[in-house]
């Protein structure tokens, strides 16, 4: 028995932009909110500070969630649109039905989430560091700080997993809102490329996607991208690479998300092109 439908595909695409909407707005509220009284905060370490900075990610996971809600939701109202139509949401749509091609992107994805994980520092890996003489972590714990920088690099929360095995994780609110959002954004211009691909229509747009895939790996902290860079760079510190990066840093995000974000509707476009002079419709389901 079918599950009946709570939203058409415009309904469920109206939703879903609303609630993901929502979820971001908030994320970056609290980010405002924080920085701009960071300095007040740092006053007073030690009275409760660490707990309010514990308090804040969980406010942070939160609106994630309502996020992360919401481009599911954008995800079910594409694909509930009206295949028979050559309209962008439509054709993007298309894309989605194809189960290989979901599998593909997905797999994709992952492994791009995977990928941000570590190329922005998120997760770290240090074989040749003492967790228990660096950083006093003989056991797995945490610590926090409160203060000082830019607008989505504080607070920060470090995370010592496992001591032992020289893993452990360092999150800021940035780059948590942007490992929730842009996965998701270079699966979508996956599997529309992929689509695409299988429809035999124009391709246009692919290097956008390329470039905003790309772009999008280094839009976590600096300070989390200062220590992939200085892995590269040969015994600079990572203060100087954050000292460099961090007046970039939303800047990496306002090119990268827009690329990301036109690079599916580009190549929606050329393929819708293609399939009006060729009279065709998008494919159905394998």
């Amino acid at each position: 028995m079918s599950r009946p439908k709570v939203f058409s595909g415009r309904q469920g695409l109206a939703v879903g932009i609303v609630f993901g909407g929502a979820g971001g707005v908030l994320a970056l509220l609290d980010m405002s909110l924080w920085a701009e009284n960071q300095y007040a905060l740092a006053l007073s370490r030690g009275v409760g500070a660490g707990s309010s900075v514990v308090d804040f990610f969980a406010s942070e996971a939160a609106v994630l969630a309502v996020m992360a809600s919401g481009i599911y939701l954008v995800y079910r109202g594409a694909r509930a649109m009206d295949p028979g139509n050559l309209s962008l949401p439509s054709i993007i749509g298309a894309a989605f039905s194809s189960r290989k091609t979901m599998r593909l992107a997905v797999g994709g994805g992952i492994l791009y989430a995977f990928a941000f994980l570590f190329l922005s520092g998120t997760l770290v890996y240090q074989p040749t560091v003492d967790f228990s003489q660096v950083y006093g972590a003989s056991s797995p714990g945490w610590a926090s700080a409160v203060c000082c920088g830019t607008l989505g690099s504080v607070p920060e929360l470090k995370l010592y997993l496992f001591p032992a095995l020289h893993l452990g994780a360092q999150l800021l609110p940035l780059t948590l809102l942007m490992l929730v959002l842009v996965p998701p954004l270079v699966t979508l211009n996956i599997a529309v490329a992929l689509g695409s691909l299988r429809q035999k229509a124009l391709r246009s747009g692919r290097l956008v996607t390329s470039v905003g895939a790309l772009v999008g790996l280094v839009t976590g902290c600096p300070t989390c991208a200062g220590y992939f860079l200085l892995s590269a760079a040969g015994g600079l510190g990572a203060s100087a690479f954050t000292f460099v990066l961090a007046p970039y840093q939303l800047l990496f995000v306002v090119v990268s998300l827009p690329l990301l974000v036109i690079g599916p509707f580009l190549t929606a476009y050329g393929q819708r092109k293609a399939l009006s002079s060729a009279c065709e419709i998008p494919g159905a389901p394998d």
